[in-house]
């Protein structure tokens, strides 16, 4: 094990043995011993750990940030001015239904259908046809014919 490796292990894995792979924690171990870097970052790591769990959160007191925003909010004036008729009208002319509500997504989808439409349209390239004798020998159809069964008035079943 390298020092790179053993540092790369101690920062994925933690001080704490009890969560590295078990193949790992001999040679860890035998490694701090023959290296006194290595176990002088495994202590760091140690107390590092200790700290992050006994780590609690201070407390904030809010109550400034509270009384601010509160007289803020009362300082604003509640009183609005009254609104005109005219601006009325004319937001809820705004408001109101527009037929292109309707039109505007059906166009989208009659545009989306007359391309597919027209696609139709182009020739295609010719397709196989099971008994063109391009494609099948003479030996095949006359090898397929054999496999039909024929009833006393000749009809073929």
């Amino acid at each position: 094990m390298t020092l790179d490796e053993f540092r790369n292990n101690v920062d994925l894995y933690s001080a704490d043995l009890s969560r590295w792979p078990q193949a790992l924690v001999k040679p860890a171990v035998a490694f701090m011993k023959n290296n006194a870097e290595a176990a002088t970052l495994f202590e760091k790591q140690l107390l590092t750990d200790a700290q992050l769990r006994a780590y609690t959160p201070r407390t904030l007191d809010i109550s400034a940030l509270e009384a601010r925003i509160m007289q803020g909010l009362t300082e604003q004036s509640p009183a609005t001015p009254a609104v005109k008729p005219a601006v009325a009208a004319a937001a809820l002319k705004q408001s109101m239904w527009k037929p292109s509500w309707i039109f505007a997504p059906s166009g989208g989808l009659m545009v989306v259908a007359l391309i597919g439409f027209l696609t139709g349209f182009n020739p295609q390239p010719k397709s196989y046809v099971p008994l063109d004798p391009s494609y099948v020998a003479e030996e095949q159809i006359l090898a397929s014919a054999d496999g039909y069964t024929y009833g006393a008035n000749g009809e073929i079943f």
